[in-house]
């Protein structure tokens, strides 16, 4: 891979990171002030955060915004102010959108384990929804990506875990559309940049997107978001 396309890195050791009882979080895109991180495309917040056992987090969410939710490690509890209540596990994703502001608990239900969860949040306006699915078992479809959820609008979000030097491009599926890599487990080179766990790419004006595992298991999150003039 030779070929550079415009692109911003967002390196793990750089991410802000709070610490709470119970609760550890690590920010890649964040509306805090102190950040130097930017919204890429509708995509505008990113985090990863850790849950000890029995505590949990209280997430506020804007009207009109879409939240995704999708565990890594074990599995969390949600409810939420509309009597959403489920139990969401690793090779899950929840997508919501209310048209007024809503509280979500997060709970890790174990005693003794400690969860892990990926949170992002859209500013594309959609009309209400709550959905949980099942997405294909990256076991089976090594190599490939896969859709962890349904598209909101032209925001499309796919997961794919790879063999150790295993290659694949991926087309974006429109025109003027940013793509927003993060490593979960592993290394990758992807367009020409190194990228190991924790480790984010943002890539604009790029009409397909090279990816090579450097490691065995290493596993990818891809979310394709339309461009604005600010991007």
């Amino acid at each position: 891979m030779i070929k550079q396309s415009k692109a911003q890195i967002l390196l793990a050791d750089n991410r802000m990171q709070t610490d709470i009882p119970g609760i550890r979080s690590w920010h890649t895109l964040t509306t805090n002030e102190n950040s130097t991180s930017k919204s890429v495309g509708d995509l505008y917040l990113f985090n990863e955060h850790w849950l000890a056992p029995a505590h949990q987090m209280i997430l506020k969410v804007n009207a009109a915004e879409t939240l995704l939710l999708l565990p890594v490690s074990g599995a969390i509890e949600y409810t939420d102010l509309f009597n959403n209540t489920t139990l969401l596990a690793a090779g899950q994703c929840l997508q919501m959108s209310a048209t007024q502001p809503n509280s979500i608990c997060i709970k890790n239900p174990f005693a003794d384990t400690v969860v892990s969860f990926i949170q992002l949040r859209l500013s594309a306006t959609t009309a209400p929804f709550f959905n949980v699915q099942t997405y294909n078992d990256v076991n089976a479809y090594i190599n490939t990506l896969v859709a962890v959820a349904p598209p909101q609008g032209d925001n499309h979000f796919f997961i794919a875990k790879f063999n150790g030097r295993a290659e694949t491009v991926h087309t974006p599926t429109k025109e003027n559309t940013g793509t927003f890599l993060f490593v979960l487990v592993g290394a990758f080179e992807a367009e020409g940049r190194l990228l190991h766990a924790g480790d984010a790419l943002a890539l604009y004006q790029t009409d397909c997107i090279e990816m090579e595992a450097l490691s065995n298991d290493a596993i990818i999150l891809l979310i394709e978001t339309p461009l604005h003039n600010a991007d």
